[in-house]
C-alpha cells in the first residue's frame, strides 16, 4: 500500500501518523517493509511525538478485564494465535520502535499491545529501559501481553519507579503470589489514579490515591507549601484523576437518564 498524504497527516498499510496531534496508532502484524521503515522515519521526525499506540484490533479490548461469558479466554486464544504467527518479526519491529523513543520528551502515551514479552528477554529489557528513561510517560497500555511471572514483578518496579498515572495491566489473572506482591509494590506509588486490567482489589489503590491528591486541595483557602509541592509533583496524576472523575459521574448521569427517561 502506498502513502496515503493528507493536511493532517499521512497513513499506510501499518498504521497512520497524525502530524497535528503529533500521535502515531499501527496494526501489526506488518510484513511490508517498506511500510515498516516508513514508521521508523515517521519517528524519527517527530521531536515532539505525544502519543504511539500498537495493537492488533479490536479483540485486545477483551483481555482488560474477565467480562463473563468467556470472552476473556476467547480473546486471550485469538490473541495467542494472531501474535505466535509472526512474533520474531513483531517483536524485532517493537524493539526498533521502542529504542527510537528515549528522546521523546514530550511522549505521555504509549500502548504496546498484545506482544508476548515472556519469551524475548532482550526486548522486555528494552521495555523496562524505556520506562525508566521517558520519564514523561503518564498512560501505559499493555492489553493483551503475555510475561513471565518475574518479568511482571520487575514490570510492576519499574512502574512504581515512575509517574505513570493510567496502567492497563497485562494480566488480570495472577497467581496468588504474584498478584500479592504485584498489589505490595504499587501500593507504595502514589502516581497511580486508574488502573485498568487488575483484579478487583487493586482498585482500592488507585481509589486511595485519588482521595490523597484531592485531599491537598480540599480546603483552598488552606493551601500550604507543602501541599503546593504535592501537587505540583503529581500534576499529570491530578488531571487523569479528575479526568476519571468527571467520566464516572456523566456516565451516572446517563444510566440514570435512561431509567428516568
Amino acid at each position: 500500500m502506498r502513502q496515503k498524504i493528507n493536511d493532517c497527516g499521512v497513513r499506510n498499510s501499518f498504521g497512520y501518523y497524525d502530524n497535528r496531534a503529533k500521535e502515531i496508532v499501527l496494526k501489526h502484524p506488518c510484513l511490508k517493509k517498506k511500510d515498516v521503515n516508513d514508521v521508523y522515519a515517521w519517528l524519527d521526525s517527530d521531536t515532539e511525538l505525544k502519543k504511539i499506540a500498537i495493537g492488533i484490533g479490536a479483540v485486545e479490548n477483551c483481555v482488560t478485564d474477565d467480562t463473563g461469558n468467556n470472552l476473556y479466554s476467547a480473546a486471550r486464544e485469538v490473541i495467542y494465535q494472531t501474535i505466535a504467527q509472526t512474533a520474531v518479526i513483531d517483536n524485532q519491529i517493537l524493539m526498533n520502535i521502542l529504542m527510537r523513543l528515549k528522546n521523546k520528551t514530550a511522549l505521555r502515551n504509549l500502548a504496546c499491545k498484545c506482544y508476548d514479552f515472556s519469551n524475548d528477554d532482550a526486548l522486555f529489557e528494552e521495555l523496562i529501559r524505556t520506562i525508566n528513561t521517558v520519564k514523561s510517560i503518564v498512560y501505559f497500555d499493555l492489553s493483551g501481553c503475555y510475561f513471565k511471572d518475574e518479568q511482571l514483578l520487575c514490570l510492576a518496579e519499574a512502574i512504581a519507579q515512575s509517574h505513570i498515572a493510567h496502567i492497563v495491566w497485562p494480566e488480570p489473572k495472577m497467581s496468588a503470589t504474584v498478584e500479592e506482591k504485584v498489589m505490595k509494590i504499587f501500593k507504595g506509588n502514589r502516581s497511580l489514579v486508574v488502573l485498568q486490567g487488575v483484579p478487583a482489589s487493586f482498585q482500592k489503590i488507585a481509589e486511595d490515591n485519588r482521595k490523597y491528591l484531592f485531599a491537598q486541595a480540599d480546603k483552598p483557602s488552606l493551601i500550604g507549601d507543602k501541599e503546593r509541592a504535592i501537587m505540583l509533583e503529581y500534576a499529570e496524576s491530578l488531571r487523569l484523576a479528575i479526568a476519571y472523575e468527571k467520566q464516572c459521574l456523566f456516565d451516572l448521569e446517563k444510566a440514570i437518564a435512561a431509567v428516568l427517561a
